[in-house]
């Protein structure tokens, strides 16, 4: 059980994740198409917010994964009596094997559910802390590809690293019907013509990279969507 605290926090951070997926209407467009033989990759699933919300709409199958222990622990005791999702603590990137996993800089450890959505492998993302750390598996995201024929919608939100699975997708894009990605390094989701106010500048190069290789293959706001 989770404790009382906890549990307060847990239902406030899905209520305020209801409110925003209720009002994407690209969101609920692909996952109204979803079923029961549907797979779902959710690629940084925190506590699962996004997987709940496409739990109680569809009767898919997701596959979470999630590098922070605390989001872990939580979504392995959230959705125990669930067998439509399988979680495992794991980061994804392009390679197999461990990394440092950065945490938020004003986070106490990584037991402090205060800060556990900003943690992430790359340290120079903003609002990070160098020397605050633990070690985490990583899994390639190649391997992940490969256990399946077809994927209906892959979720992506890990905050820098994107950019080392998005090309992966790019390449296997024939077996996965959508891809929804937050990006690290985005313009201005109101006006992404200016170059000011920009979170994450470390990225924008990669992001630049990256949207210009998907419109170049008729990709952008076709197979893949921006997640904000």
């Amino acid at each position: 059980m989770l404790n009382q605290n906890l549990l307060f926090k847990l239902l406030s951070s899905d209520s305020k994740a209801r409110m925003e997926l209720d009002s994407n209407k690209i969101f609920n467009k692909i996952i109204n198409k979803l079923n029961k033989k549907s797979i779902v990759l959710d690629i940084g699933a925190n506590i699962g917010n996004v997987s709940n919300y496409i739990l109680e709409k569809t009767n898919t199958t997701i596959f979470a994964f999630e590098p922070n222990r605390l989001c872990f622990e939580i979504m392995v005791r959230r959705f125990i009596d669930n067998e439509r999702i399988k979680i495992y603590n794991l980061a994804v990137s392009n390679y197999q094997g461990t990394s440092e996993l950065y945490l938020h800089k004003n986070s106490k450890g990584i037991n402090d559910f205060n800060y556990i959505e900003s943690s992430s492998l790359k340290n120079q993302k903003d609002n990070l802390a160098k020397e605050s750390k633990v070690m985490i598996n990583v899994i390639n995201i190649s391997e992940i590809l490969s256990k399946f024929n077809e994927i209906d919608l892959v979720k992506i939100d890990v905050e820098g690293s994107e950019y080392e699975i998005l090309p992966a997708l790019i390449a296997e894009q024939h077996k996965i019907k959508n891809v929804l990605c937050e990006f690290h390094g985005a313009f201005n989701n109101t006006n992404k013509n200016q170059m000011t106010n920009i979170k994450n500048r470390h990225f924008t190069k990669n992001y630049l990279d990256i949207i210009n290789l998907l419109k170049e293959k008729n990709l952008y706001n076709n197979w893949l969507y921006e997640w904000f």
